[in-house]
């Protein structure tokens, strides 16, 4: 094993503290796919990390955020699942996951009968979404 030189050091520790905090407690992601007949599917996934994995009580900000997140996903209050709510999208489902108790994985879709009632999913982000579809082509363009 190579030895580090120890003005190498701090440098190292800091590099590997941001690696072991890279990953969010919270992990939510969005895909929508569009299609070659037209319709789309939007799907919304949320991994939350186990509260044990955090802090040392109850009382711990980010055991305190997982519980509000699996609370709102689970009460049906998460902001994302109503943007889940159109009328253009009428096969939806979904399913969650849990390990102990603690919700550690939740699922949501929509079977949508085109592409531009998927991107209603994305109303009220903080973005510009815009679908031209023509015949064999379609463009997609997000403007953040």
């Amino acid at each position: 094993m190579r030895s580090v030189p120890l003005r190498f050091l701090p440098a190292v520790a800091a590099a590997s503290l941001a690696v072991a905090c890279w990953d969010a407690p919270v992990r939510e992601s969005l895909e929508i796919e569009f299609r070659a007949d037209g319709t789309a599917r939007t799907t919304l996934l949320v991994r939350l990390d186990s509260p044990m994995e955090h802090g040392s009580g109850p009382d711990d900000p980010v055991r305190r955020r997982l519980a509000a997140k699996a609370a709102a996903l689970e009460d049906g209050s998460d902001p994302w699942l109503a943007r889940f709510d159109v009328a253009d999208c009428p096969i939806q489902g979904g399913g969650w996951e849990r390990n102990t108790g603690d919700l550690r994985e939740f699922r949501r879709y929509m079977e949508c009968a085109n592409g531009r009632a998927a991107l209603e999913a994305l109303a009220g982000a903080n973005l510009s979404v815009d679908l031209d579809a023509h015949e064999d082509t379609a463009e997609l363009s997000i403007v953040l």
